[in-house]
């Protein structure tokens, strides 16, 4: 049996004109190639742009036949799945969803990794910032992404266009991060044809470097913007925290920066900083009851009035207010915590039942298991903070972490108290309820409190690490 009838047979069957259609119009024509002309017109490729381009293969001597065979080899799930990734490149620069279908399992498998890291309540060490930048990048996701593009412009602005639009629908910050890290990674392997016309490109270098080595210099700052250290980094927090909004508009302006920020916020922020200084220096001093009285008093007041009033109005010094607080929980500073932790329920667009930082908090509260005997350390914890957050989906995830670690510790009302809070209801997705019943299982058993790393070294991140400016 020929090819060409191995082509036509059965068509009429399914009501596609065949074989016997054709011969038909060709015996009752009086001018065959006109129907010819016809049949290929209604019955070959529909796409109005093609036809131009079939006399150029005419030209070449490339038959219809073959042309349609191609068609439907292309078609083929087999042979393209045994095809190598620099053909199917050529294949993906002119069929965008057939690269979304081969992208978007990427971008679901990175989210969930991400995910995964920040709400698994048994992991107490690969923590969500513990990575660097670098070993970040070599994540298997970014790394297949990279190969995938190559050195194509067009593959890489078609990752970069699925990103923005995922952000934009989900307004989930991890496809920002990626986007970071695929530009990155594509540095590490040198793709110039890429990197050297992505705009981000000097920019996101020199912030990576920064974060590297801990160190904002002098020459990395002129190259990020000509101006002062201080500005620098709170202009560039600012037009982060702006994306969304910036790419949701199309309007691609940088915000304006508050300056009360610098002439208010930030004294009042420091006057904080200099309390909890004063009170280490004191508890370091030969004991004089009556002085070191009067100093606990005078530096462990209520946060300044500007502190918590900028929080609820800013997302930039929510950023900030909410950094400060995990420096006060990874230097033990019982006081400093409580100062300002209360003020964090108010934060501007919820910033601080963000799941990163959530995680890192949750992360750094679990070594003070101890703390959780005394009930105004409980107050502030789970009454001022927690409990203002319960009403999002994510909340209850991380704070049934920090219960599965610390409960041997609570008072008895206190634990009751949290059971009763974190019961879930029908809005509550199968992870929190199976959590929740673990948790219950393990309280009812009397099972021994799980393992609590002694090192803390897991807790100094690169990316939760305040860059120390260069002396002028």
């Amino acid at each position: 049996m020929t090819t060409s009838k191995i082509i036509g047979a059965g068509l009429e069957d399914v009501g596609v004109p065949g074989r016997n259609f054709l011969r038909n119009a060709l015996t009752s024509c009086t001018d065959p190639l006109k129907a010819i002309e016809e049949f290929q017109l209604e019955n070959g490729i529909l796409l109005p742009s093609l036809r131009p381009m079939l006399p150029l293969l005419d030209l070449h001597g490339v038959r219809r036949l073959d042309f349609h065979t191609s068609v439907l080899e292309v078609r083929d799930r087999e042979l393209y799945n045994d095809t190598d990734t620099e053909v199917k490149r050529q294949i993906w620069k002119d069929n965008q969803s057939l690269f979304g279908d081969e992208v978007s399992p990427l971008l679901s498998q990175y989210i969930k990794e991400k995910e995964t890291v920040l709400f698994d309540h048994l992991n107490l060490t690969n923590l969500f910032f513990t990575p660097s930048p670098k070993v970040r990048r070599q994540g298997e996701v970014v790394q297949t992404l990279a190969h995938m593009i190559g050195n194509s412009v067009k593959l890489y602005d078609m990752v970069l266009q699925f990103l923005r639009t995922l952000f934009l629908r989900t307004r989930n910050i991890h496809y920002c991060t990626l986007r970071a890290e695929l530009l990155m990674a594509l540095h590490d392997l040198e793709v110039q044809d890429i990197i050297s016309v992505d705009p981000c490109h000097k920019f996101t270098w020199c912030l990576d470097a920064c974060i590297r080595e801990k160190n904002v210099d002098i020459k990395r700052s002129r190259e990020l913007q000509d101006n002062t250290i201080l500005i620098l980094l709170l202009r560039m927090l600012a037009l982060g925290l702006s994306a969304w909004v910036m790419i949701d508009s199309q309007e691609f302006k940088e915000p304006k920066l508050d300056s009360q920020i610098l002439t208010k916020f930030l004294p009042a922020l420091m006057s904080l900083m200099v309390d909890d200084q004063v009170r280490a220096l004191n508890s370091k001093l030969p004991p004089d009851e009556r002085e070191s009285a009067i100093t606990i008093i005078e530096h462990s007041g209520p946060p300044p009035d500007a502190c918590q009033a900028f929080v609820q109005e800013s997302s930039v010094t929510s950023i900030l207010a909410m950094y400060y607080t995990l420096h006060s929980a990874r230097s033990k500073d019982r006081v400093g915590l409580m100062r300002i932790l209360g003020t964090l329920a108010n934060c501007h667009n919820d910033r601080a039942f963000e799941d990163p930082f959530l995680h890192s908090l949750v992360s750094l509260l679990i070594h003070w298991s101890d703390e959780f005997a005394a009930e105004d350390f409980s107050t502030v914890i789970f009454d001022e903070f927690f409990f203002a957050g319960l009403g999002r989906d994510n909340v209850p995830k991380h704070l049934l972490k920090l219960v599965w670690y610390i409960y041997p510790k609570l008072p008895t009302n206190r634990l009751h108290t949290l059971i009763k809070a974190l019961q879930p209801t029908s809005q509550h997705n199968e992870t929190v309820r199976r959590l929740y019943e673990s948790l219950l299982e393990r309280i009812g058993s009397q099972q021994e409190p799980a393992v609590v790393p002694t090192n803390m070294d897991h807790l100094d991140s690169p990316l939760l690490s305040v860059p120390t400016p260069a002396s002028l």
